[in-house]
């Protein structure tokens, strides 16, 4: 739940650019998320020899989201919105 909130994009007073910005969103970095997840469990999985269940993959998968969700959001701060004030 965390994960989708902090991938909506809100536009105030648009709520179908907020739709269509929040999927366009999602659909371009689920499928990198959900690529790093099954490498960085595959490769454990196959150095360590730990086997993940769904529901910790589920768990890394959202993890791993909210971490690109974060740096994607600070990189959008820094660039799109001119950074911090000048002082």
């Amino acid at each position: 739940m965390l994960f989708l909130v902090s991938s909506i994009r809100y536009y105030p007073g648009d709520p179908a650019a907020t739709l269509v910005d929040t999927a366009r969103h999602l659909l371009a970095t689920v499928p990198l998320v959900l690529g790093f997840t099954l490498l960085v469990l595959s490769l454990l999985h196959r150095l360590a020899g730990i086997a993940f269940n769904l529901s910790n993959g589920l768990r890394f998968f959202l993890l791993a989201g909210l971490f690109v969700e974060f740096l994607y959001g600070i990189y959008h701060y820094l660039t799109v919105s001119g950074g911090l004030p000048p002082s």
